[in-house]
């Protein structure tokens, strides 16, 4: 089994391995090729909101899964390894850009030292001025700590420092035989556009002293440019240029980028979309998840489900995502087969299991044989706010729950759940089928049945693990036994 290399490049890489975190919590598989992932973000906005809440999400995962990994034959909730090659505080799943807090795009390329010919080079390749509170503001004078604001130009420069870059060494150090890379990236913005191009060509140009040059160079690498599917309210940003940014960018991708990829997805919205608010970045970016941002994550277990045959060459394998009709809004009925047997029975489990835990554990607990059977008990103790893990997985479904809220709430709407419904109605578009058990028991008591009948098929092991595998086999059952 081999390893999957992840680089989320700015705000919408993050957003999308925050949504790629949600599906894989759900229990979707990766298949036969791919059993671990590895998330690697590059963003020099360090304060970023979406980066800040994306590795919240991945910090309570790989805890999460820690507790479940005992048992190697274990499939389902957080079934999939996630590891992080930079554990140090405050720097965690983050590739870090070097010598760019602090100082303006002008100070990092030493403008003031220039004489001459040089300066008049800069001046003519980085002319221009930069929305600033409404006043205009020279790019050599944009503040690096918050990001490229829609400038790729500038992102070229300072991004291009992988190789020698201590962090993208460790992750050259880390890749074996067989494993894989994905890359995620916008194209309509300042740090996707600027940094996917440059990561491509490291990876394809590796050579020494890069550790295992040769297998990077040789690897099989897929990749996802998300098209504008937003718009920014008035200010300093404007959206209105997303497009002939992405218009020029894709001209360029064309001999340049997609010729060495051996898949490369397409996503986008033209239309039904949020007007977000115009934040360069730091704390005030903190944008609502987005279906596109669902649906690049599924690029991603696409990719890994594909045999290296099916994706062996490169220039040849160009994919998109798309839905016939979405004016009233998308759930699992508007999805297609195929990622419907992907993602639906997971999804519609995960969002069971969240609603008991928010609404019955509490009333069910140390009253039901599910928690009183067996050598290993759950107890109250067990969900206690000071409990490590129960608190860890009590954080990990506030942000999925936030995160379902956020695309319900956005444009075009995704609504899988009808919050307002009770448990079994609760799946949009898709009634239980007509049982005398679904009207004679309450949903709960109901799921309480499931419980105790899958507690009695859990052999011995920790609370933890109990506690997730009691739930994924009792959804499960639910799902297949009460759904068509």
């Amino acid at each position: 089994m081999a390893k999957l290399f992840i680089f989320g490049i700015g705000g919408t890489g993050s957003r999308v391995i925050k949504s790629l975190s949600m599906i894989l919590a759900s229990g979707v598989s990766l298949g036969d090729n791919i059993d671990e992932i590895v998330p690697i973000i590059i963003d020099v906005d360090k304060g970023n909101e979406d980066l800040t809440r994306t590795i919240e999400i991945l910090k309570n995962y790989e805890a999460i899964h820690s507790k479940v990994a005992s048992n190697a034959n274990y499939k389902g909730f957080f079934q999939t390894k996630q590891t992080n090659l930079y554990p140090i505080s405050g720097n965690e799943y983050r590739l870090t850009i070097q010598d760019v807090q602090g100082k303006t795009f002008g100070q990092y390329i030493d403008y003031q030292t220039q004489t001459g010919a040089q300066k008049d080079l800069t001046n003519l390749l980085f002319s221009g001025n930069q929305d600033d509170k409404g006043k205009p503001k020279p790019l050599l004078d944009m503040d690096m700590a918050i990001g490229f604001q829609g400038n790729p130009k500038l992102g070229c420069v300072v991004l291009n420092q992988f190789k020698g870059n201590n962090d993208f060494d460790t992750f050259a150090a880390n890749f074996v035989q067989g494993d894989r890379i994905f890359i995620i990236s916008s194209i309509h913005g300042g740090t996707g556009a600027a940094g996917f191009p440059l990561l491509l060509k490291n990876l394809r140009n590796a050579d020494v002293p890069t550790p295992n040059s040769a297998l990077l160079r040789s690897a099989i690498i897929g990749a996802i440019t998300v098209l504008p599917y937003f718009q920014l309210k008035d200010g300093d940003i404007k959206s209105a240029d997303f497009i002939s940014k992405t218009k020029a960018a894709l001209q360029y991708y064309l001999k340049n980028v997609n010729p060495s990829l051996n898949s490369m997805y397409y996503i986008g919205s033209g239309s039904n979309t949020h007007n977000y608010e115009n934040n360069k970045g730091g704390t005030a970016q903190k944008n609502d998840a987005h279906f596109v941002e669902f649906a690049g994550a599924m690029s991603i277990v696409d990719f890994a489900l594909q045999s290296d045959i099916m994706i062996a060459s490169q220039g040849n394998r160009f994919l998109e995502f798309g839905i016939d009709d979405f004016t009233n809004g998308i759930d699992f009925s508007v999805l297609g087969n195929a990622s419907n047997g992907i993602i639906k029975k997971p999804l519609i489990q995960y969002h069971f299991f969240k609603m008991y835990l928010d609404y019955q554990l509490r009333k069910s607990i140390n009253c039901q044989p599910w928690s009183n059977r067996g050598k290993v008990k759950i107890t109250k103790d067990f969900i206690n706010p000071t409990s490590g893990f129960y608190q860890i997985l009590d954080s990990f479904n506030k942000r999925f729950g936030e995160w379902v809220n956020e695309m319900a709430l956005n444009d075009p709407h995704f609504t899988p759940f009808n919050q307002d419904a009770h448990l079994l109605n609760s799946i949009s578009n898709n009634p239980p089928k007509d049982s005398f058990m679904n009207f004679w028991k309450t949903n709960y008591s109901l799921f309480d049945d499931y419980l105790n009948a899958a507690e009695r098929n859990i052999g011995n092991t920790t609370a933890e693990l109990k506690f997730i595998e009691l739930f994924n086999k009792a959804t499960s059952n639910l799902f297949t036994q009460r759904y068509n």
